[in-house]
């Protein structure tokens, strides 16, 4: 669920901030399946610490709950990052600034297009890197695509992917 389909909300002050958790937290927790993130945190946590599942044999999901915002606020008092960042359910319930996340370059342009398909859909690290490289298309080297699969390691890990 977003605020506002295929929107990228732009946060120059500090009441815009204030402004979209407010209306997240109005719209989402009507809606929030409490299960959802236990159950996403006990997949990752298998994949992760147990072992039990290579990455390449999973299947992704982008979170459902995702709200991604265009970052302007310099304020050196404020933690948030300048840049694409994005907002979810627990890191906005508990009002903590500093738990959001920003995005630069690959990865942030990754989860803002993949967000305005279709969220019931899943996809296989081959897919996801097909992805990256319809973006940037320098995804050549070995280098980079170890690079690419600790970033999707990374979003699964913040629950921003999620297992199927």
């Amino acid at each position: 669920m977003k605020l506002n389909e295929s929107k990228l909300y732009c946060v120059n002050t500090i009441a815009d901030l204030n402004h979209l958790k407010s209306l997240y937290i109005k719209k989402i927790s009507n809606t929030l399946d409490l299960s959802f993130e236990p159950t996403v945190t006990i997949r990752m946590y298998n994949y992760k610490f147990e072992q039990n599942s290579d990455l390449k044999s999973l299947r992704l999901k982008i979170n459902p709950y995702l709200v991604f915002f265009e970052n302007q606020i310099t304020s050196e008092n404020i933690v948030l990052n300048k840049g694409l960042c994005v907002m979810y359910p627990s890191t906005l319930v508990t009002g903590k600034i500093e738990s959001h996340v920003k995005f630069v370059g690959n990865s942030g342009t990754l989860l803002y297009e993949w967000s305005k398909r279709d969220k019931t859909s899943s996809y296989s690290v081959d897919e996801i890197m097909a992805m990256f490289t319809a973006i940037d298309g320098r995804i050549d080297t070995e280098a980079t695509v170890q690079k690419v699969k600790r970033i999707i390691e990374l979003l699964i890990t913040d629950l921003f992917l999620i297992i199927e």
